[in-house]
């Protein structure tokens, strides 16, 4: 669901941007620059958690508390986000991700967090889900 796709081509419009003479200011230019490595990050995160649950599953759970570290790092990263948000329309996909991960949360100590299956279950819907 979360892979990143096409850095390359972000990272050029986001440098012809940048270099461009635009009818925006300089403070806009950076604005959007600013949002755009923050959407990187948060497709960084995600696509690390998936990965983590992947190679959780994979390897029977031996290792558990990455997950929720990794979520908790993924989360974290969508909040950031959102409190920075100025356009409407992105603010809204953001809370939707926001909200849809929000039922997935374990625990805020995640160091010490043991798995349900349940949990489990919740955790590979997240890497099989395809939006």
């Amino acid at each position: 669901m979360f892979y990143i796709r096409n850095t390359k081509e972000r990272y050029r419009k986001l440098l012809k941007t940048y270099r461009e003479p635009a009818e925006v200011s300089m403070n806009s230019q950076r604005q959007e620059i600013r949002y755009e490595l923050l959407n990187v990050y948060i497709y960084r995160d995600l696509t690390q958690l998936e990965f983590t649950i992947q190679h959780q599953i994979d390897h029977n759970w031996k290792t558990e508390p990455l997950v929720s570290q990794k979520f908790n790092v993924a989360f974290d990263s969508v909040i950031l986000h959102m409190g920075m948000e100025e356009d409407d329309d992105k603010e809204a996909t953001l809370r939707k991700v926001h909200d849809y991960l929000k039922d997935f949360r374990v625990s805020d100590e995640a160091l010490s967090v043991s798995l349900t299956d349940s949990q489990r279950s919740n955790y590979r819907r997240i890497i099989n889900s395809k939006n």
